[in-house]
């Protein structure tokens, strides 16, 4: 049983949550779009154009799954949250505006491993608001918990692009394998927002 305190802060912290976020997300979009076509300019005066155009779609997107990620967390989830939900939607959003400073050549493998890091984090608030959804309400998730295994794909991902960094910091970031990386990069965010439908639908109980 949540006291009135506690009752307070499950309801009003989706509201708050998305609120920052949107804030944050149309912070990123606009960076992107000032600093997007500069970025493709210097990928197109390298001869690698469309590895630029590979990594605007990925950032973009990017920005999408981490909306849709907080969205699907606080509308399918209740948990009492901690000053660490507060705190890491900025801290992914500088990480963001991270990945839109390093559109540059010379600064892929950089770009490849702060992504990582934005997968390993956008992880870890996915592993601790399912705990404390847990916590509040075991009977409201099925009584099953999450097991390291639920998050293999996820891991494989995180490894994946830091495997991708030094591919590219070895083979330099105007060879094939750089442009192979990043075409997997955005393959990789489309599967992440299909994984996320089929958690969305399944909680919810929607159609296909």
């Amino acid at each position: 049983m949540l006291d009135p305190k506690q009752e307070r802060a499950v309801e009003l912290f989706p509201q708050v949550l998305l609120s920052v976020l949107g804030v944050i997300q149309a912070l990123a979009f606009e960076l992107l779009w000032n600093e997007g076509l500069p970025g493709l300019a210097r990928w197109r005066a390298a001869g690698a154009t469309a590895t630029g155009v590979l990594q605007i779609a990925a950032v973009f997107q990017g920005a999408i799954v981490m909306w849709v990620l907080y969205a699907s967390l606080v509308l399918r989830l209740r948990w009492i949250p901690a000053i660490r939900d507060l705190v890491v939607p900025f801290v992914l959003g500088a990480l963001q505006f991270a990945l839109v400073e390093l559109m540059n050549p010379e600064r892929l493998p950089w770009w490849f491993a702060v992504l990582a890091v934005v997968f390993a984090c956008a992880m870890g608030t996915n592993y601790g608001a399912y705990a404390a959804a847990y916590r509040l309400d075991p009977a409201r998730l099925g009584g099953e918990r999450q097991t390291l295994a639920s998050y293999a794909p996820s891991l494989a991902i995180i490894a994946g692009l830091f495997a991708c960094a030094g591919l590219v910091a070895w083979t330099g970031p105007l060879s094939t394998a750089a442009t192979a990386a990043m075409l997997a990069v955005n393959l990789g965010m489309l599967v992440q927002l299909f994984v996320l439908r089929r958690f969305w639908h399944r909680d919810l109980r929607l159609p296909d």
